[in-house]
């Protein structure tokens, strides 16, 4: 839209439609000036800011609304319930944590914390589909170990756990949190 706005005024001067050419490329020139300030003055860049602070604050809700719902997983995995385990994966909010870890790996990027915090969500995406191959291997009939299962999802909650505290902090500090 901007775009149009410069435009406009260039297509008035070569159109031929004003009989004082001075008065026509004043014209153009004011609205060229007129639409560079508008363009400078644009609110658009302080929605931008608050919908990013309002876009982290709900990532982070949800990655700890996640911590909540994989916590409840604990029961499928001492009852070997791994079809169970998978279709609970795949609901929301667990369902969509990249989404919102990305979201606070981003608003974090710039902080002091940013390599840590990429790491513990790389740490957890790691540990999170190791548990979903085990969990695949052991609908597929495959052989699992309890404990080796019970230790994997224990780290995928503890990686998810230590993700949300470096965010939270990196976020604070940041000062994109309310």
């Amino acid at each position: 839209m901007k775009c149009y706005i410069l435009l406009i005024p260039f297509f008035a001067v070569g159109s031929g439609l004003s009989i004082n050419t001075h008065a026509s490329r004043r014209h153009a020139i004011e609205g060229v000036f007129a639409a560079g300030i508008a363009s400078v003055i644009s609110p658009s860049e302080a929605r931008a800011d608050i919908s990013d602070k309002a876009a982290t604050s709900a990532a982070l809700r949800n990655v700890n609304r996640s911590i909540k719902q994989l916590d409840s997983f604990e029961l499928y995995v001492v009852n070997k319930q791994f079809e169970e385990l998978k279709q609970a994966i795949r609901v929301a909010p667990l369902s969509e944590i990249r989404r919102n870890a990305s979201v606070l790996v981003r608003a974090g990027e710039d902080g002091p914390d940013a390599e840590a915090l990429k790491s513990s969500y790389q740490s957890f995406i790691r540990t999170l589909e190791q548990l979903d191959t085990i969990a695949t291997s052991a609908v597929r009939g495959r052989e699992i170990q309890q404990d080796a299962f019970l230790a994997k999802y224990k780290d995928t909650v503890a990686s998810l756990g230590e993700f949300s505290l470096i965010a939270e902090k990196s976020i604070v500090a940041d000062g994109t949190s309310d």
